[in-house]
């Protein structure tokens, strides 16, 4: 089932939420705790725009939901943060990526 990673920037309160859509429109909110249980980088939780530790969770997060995997997440989320992440124009910006895509940046990955 491909999915949609939605981050939407709120200026006041200022916070950063990621929002996953489904095919049939389900809804659900990814929360930081999963991956900061797995290696807390940031205790305020996410963020994106530049290579800082709220970058870092954002994608530790996104790769623990698509992957179920803690090996694999561990592997992948520094350059993920990077390759990814990072380019995201700036903190106030709102981004989607569609799961394909997610998957389709591991497989070139682990294929190098």
């Amino acid at each position: 089932m491909n999915r949609t990673f939605r981050g939407i920037a709120q200026q006041y309160p200022f916070r950063h939420e990621v929002v996953i859509t489904d095919v049939n429109r389900n809804v659900q909110i990814l929360k930081p705790d999963r991956s900061q249980a797995v290696k807390n980088h940031n205790p305020d939780g996410f963020n994106w725009g530049y290579p800082d530790s709220g970058c870092a969770q954002l994608a530790l997060g996104v790769l623990l939901e698509v992957t179920n995997d803690e090996k694999t997440a561990l592997r992948h989320y520094r350059a993920f943060t990077q390759q990814v992440i990072a380019t995201i124009a700036d903190e106030n910006a709102n981004w989607t990526i569609e799961e394909w895509k997610i998957k389709a940046w591991l497989e070139a990955q682990s294929a190098s």
